[in-house]
């Protein structure tokens, strides 16, 4: 299908687009809330609608076939969070009871071990002509301190569990309202494909705009998944090898854990690879210091080999975009609606990609000239009754050929 371009004039280009684009930052302030509601439920049904056009194919109804595929994707994140909550609460259990009997002091001694494990390590460094590094001091206030400090922890921890509660009520709000908007979108999905078909028609590479955003979508999420298991999986079997060569002993019973935590975090923009190596070192720094910084520097050649290897790799790829433009577009994200929005950027810079490669070549813009952009400012220099004739060729510009053809005006 021979499809002309549509020939955008240059008073469109000075007027109505910058006029459009105020009024879509100033409607996304407003309903902020609402767009992300919208565009996580989109999302979502774009990546669910390949299965349930499977199932249609096979002549199931596409009522029958959004319900089987709500139902198998709840059962395996259900069971995944069983899974994965039953093994962070024993983790999360073994890891208080070092912390409680590292801070507490022995009765024998007088001492508590954390105090006995900064002693051997002020002396290994002394050992190794490091005795200018003085820690022994400074770890004892910090021993001190989280000791006298545990009843507010426990404080603490009530207000962020009333905290985590009430944020937990309102995500469940949400979440239902992104199901009920994403189980919309997908019933409706063929009268949405056929409207957007109108309006922008396939060329004659036969390629549709929901079929290539689907897509792009979809390689986006092949990358992070692949990225996420290929960090996780790291961190995972950097922990056992710590354990299995005796420099950790007690990392091999967290190396499950590790991997998993790490692997979620990894999903996190810039902050997440930070916040996926703080419980592992500070375990290990408990444990013991000179551990701590092994595990420092175990997690450090990870992420070097993330930043190096796998993500120019494969997110490369998948993206299409340049790093600067993935920089901008997290940066901008968790500016405008924070860390949701730092989420949601890459996903929306996949999908945007895609509709500008499909949209671009359908689009032919009026060119401007030195002379022109002057002239509509009133800086050539014209007599004074040039700027009413140079605001004038700006409103009705003459028409001038275009490398595409002409092709209908908008």
């Amino acid at each position: 299908m021979n499809v002309s371009p549509i020939r955008v004039p240059r008073w469109i280009q000075l007027v109505v687009l910058p006029l459009a684009l105020l009024a879509a930052w100033t409607l996304g302030g407003l309903l902020q809330q609402t767009l992300e509601i919208l565009i996580v439920a989109s999302l979502g049904a774009l990546l669910l609608n390949p299965l349930v056009h499977a199932l249609t194919r096979a002549r199931v109804p596409r009522g029958l076939a959004v319900l089987t595929v709500y139902l198998v994707v709840f059962s395996v994140l259900i069971g995944g969070i069983a899974v994965a909550g039953s093994l962070v609460v024993q983790q999360v259990g073994d890891a208080a009871r070092v912390i409680d009997h590292e801070v507490t002091v022995q009765t024998a001694t007088g001492r508590t071990p954390a105090d006995d494990q900064i002693d051997a390590f002020q002396q290994w460094l002394d050992q190794h002509n490091l005795g200018q590094l003085q820690v022994r001091s400074i770890g004892q206030k910090a021993v001190a301190r989280v000791r006298s400090d545990i009843s507010g922890y426990v404080k603490s921890a009530i207000a962020i569990g009333e905290t985590v509660a009430t944020t937990v009520v309102t995500g469940i709000f949400r979440f239902v309202l992104v199901l009920v908007v994403s189980i919309y979108l997908l019933l409706d999905a063929p009268r949405l494909a056929r409207f957007v078909n109108r309006l922008l028609p396939p060329g004659e590479d036969g390629r549709e705009l929901g079929r290539e955003v689907q897509r792009s979508l979809a390689a986006y999420v092949r990358g992070q998944l692949l990225v996420s298991l290929t960090i996780g999986a790291s961190a995972g079997l950097a922990m056992e090898a710590f354990g299995l060569t005796g420099l950790w002993p007690a990392a091999t019973s967290y190396a499950v854990f590790f991997g998993l935590f790490v692997m979620a975090t990894e999903t996190i923009p810039y902050v997440g690879p930070i916040l996926g190596a703080v419980p592992p070192i500070v375990l290990a720094v408990i444990d013991d210091p000179l551990i701590g910084v092994w595990v420092a520097l175990a997690f450090l050649a990870i992420h070097q080999l993330e930043g190096h290897v796998v993500v120019p790799r494969i997110m490369g790829s998948a993206l299409r975009s340049h790093p600067l433009l993935v920089i901008f577009g997290l940066l901008s994200g968790a500016e405008i609606w924070g860390i949701p929005g730092a989420l949601m950027a890459l996903p929306l810079l996949s999908v945007g990609r895609a509709v500008w490669d499909f949209v671009r070549p359908r689009l032919c813009f009026e060119r401007w000239t030195a002379v022109d952009a002057l002239a509509g400012v009133g800086l050539t220099g014209a007599p004074a009754s040039a700027p009413s004739d140079a605001v004038g060729s700006v409103l009705h510009p003459p028409r001038v050929p275009i490398e595409h053809g002409d092709g209908p005006h908008i």
